[in-house]
């Protein structure tokens, strides 16, 4: 019965490090290689982490009927460090 699949993969490893070091199966790694996508960590992308802790406020506050608290100074600062 053919398919046609398509697979989304995400690691915080270095694959090709794994793969040398033999923690991870070559064949496999070359399998999944497609279209490698680098996206630098969280701590590292500057304001990103405040517009996600604002959309996740917002989403949670529509989900269960509350009105929305913005996060404070304190707490937008925790965030950044």
């Amino acid at each position: 019965m053919p398919f046609d699949v398509r697979l989304v993969v995400a690691t915080h490893c270095n694959l090709a490090t794994e793969v040398q070091a033999g923690r991870f199966r070559e064949d496999l790694y070359y399998r999944l290689l497609g279209l490698p996508i680098e996206l630098p960590p969280l701590r590292n992308r500057g304001d990103d982490i405040l517009l996600l802790a604002d959309s996740f406020a917002q989403n949670f506050s529509k989900l269960n009927q509350l009105p929305l608290r913005p996060l404070s100074a304190a707490a937008r600062r925790c965030l950044l460090e």
